[in-house]
């Protein structure tokens, strides 16, 4: 499997192809942040769009 990653939309966004050899078997997943969270959408060959979400929470922010 390769995996490409590439920085898009001025920087916001990144963009990781998964490519089996199969283009019916292509997937993407794009990684952005939405205020707190970490938003990932997965772009799936199975035809759905799953969406994960990383909170963010200031109790466990630290300064070094």
């Amino acid at each position: 499997m390769l995996i490409l990653t590439l920085s898009t939309a001025d920087g916001t966004v990144v963009m990781e192809t998964m490519d089996s050899g199969n283009p019916d078997h292509e997937m993407i997943n794009m990684y952005h942040l939405g205020g707190n969270e970490f938003v990932l959408t997965h772009y799936c060959a199975g035809n759905n769009q799953p969406i994960m979400r990383l909170v963010m929470d200031p109790r466990f922010w630290t300064t070094r």
